[in-house]
């Protein structure tokens, strides 16, 4: 039985694990908080943190989480193997039911949304209009730079499957594109793998980037990275 999860992004970030843990969340037996071991969230995930201390250690805060989330029939959270370090990530691993896996098959897309985000400071936006300034911010992408970073990220991809396969915990796969693409029918196959009745999702987050649109270079940064990584399309 599935008691404990994590929403663990495969290879790189922007690829909607934040949206895919709000739509867990939004089941009525299922609770999913965001990254509990980045320090930067210590306001957000204040009782946790208070439970916590400073101890890193996942038994404890799987004790704690069961204290605070009493009502949940399964619950869990979104972790990053670049914030944790391979040796927290094994421990973690060690004390979970099921791994939820997220990936973006086009990582040339996930970088520039990344390096938008990171210019503009708008990650992630609810309900509210989006703000035009962000909206007309254009990048210019280091071509190389991008290549060692992307390159990086698929080698993060075969370690969390090597490091799957010696923990032995169970997982799905979710792909970003699907998952934007048929939301209910990729929400199913979650719900089912954490053996959740079925249920409608919502979720109040809302894409920000036009990937593409905000590259100014983009020519050349589909003849350069676009074979390996993915294309921007116009």
């Amino acid at each position: 039985m599935v008691r404990t999860f994590v929403v663990l992004p495969k290879t790189i970030g922007r690829c909607g694990s934040t949206w895919l843990c709000d739509l867990i969340d939004s089941h009525p037996d299922a609770s999913c908080l965001g990254e509990v071991f980045n320090p930067d969230q210590r306001e957000t995930y204040h009782d946790l943190f208070g439970c916590l201390g400073e101890s890193q250690d996942p038994a404890r805060l799987f004790g704690c989480l069961a204290t605070l989330l009493p009502g949940a029939r399964v619950w869990g959270f979104k972790l990053f193997r670049q914030t944790l370090g391979d040796r927290l990530l094994r421990e973690v691993l060690a004390h979970v039911d099921a791994v939820v896996l997220i990936n973006r098959q086009n990582l040339t897309q996930a970088l520039a949304s990344e390096l938008h985000a990171r210019e503009t400071k708008l990650w992630h936006v609810r309900d509210e209009a989006l703000p035009a300034d962000a909206l007309q911010h254009r990048i210019v992408i280091d071509v190389e730079a991008a290549r060692e970073r992307l390159a990086s990220a698929v080698a993060t991809g075969v370690a969390i499957e090597r490091m799957l396969g010696e923990t032995g915990v169970p997982s799905v796969e979710i792909d970003y594109e699907q998952l934007v693409a048929s939301t209910e029918t990729c929400m199913a196959q979650v719900f089912s793998f954490l053996a959740l009745p079925p249920a409608a999702v919502r979720s109040t987050y809302r894409k920000i980037h036009g990937d593409s649109a905000f590259v100014a270079n983009l020519d050349e940064v589909n003849r350069e990275l676009g074979p390996s990584f993915g294309y921007l399309v116009v």
